[in-house]
């Protein structure tokens, strides 16, 4: 899969409903706090 085709798919998410996990880690902490920026909800697993 390349990047277009990734772009594509994400242009049919609704962005409003999206939410941005990822494993609870030092480094997720980074990825929250850029999601959060950006707009996204997070969830830590």
């Amino acid at each position: 899969m390349d990047d277009i085709d990734i772009k594509e798919m994400l242009s049919t998410y609704d962005k409003k409903n999206l939410t941005i996990a990822t494993v609870c880690s030092h480094s997720s902490l980074q990825i929250f706090n850029g999601a959060r920026k950006e707009g996204f909800k997070t969830l830590g697993i």
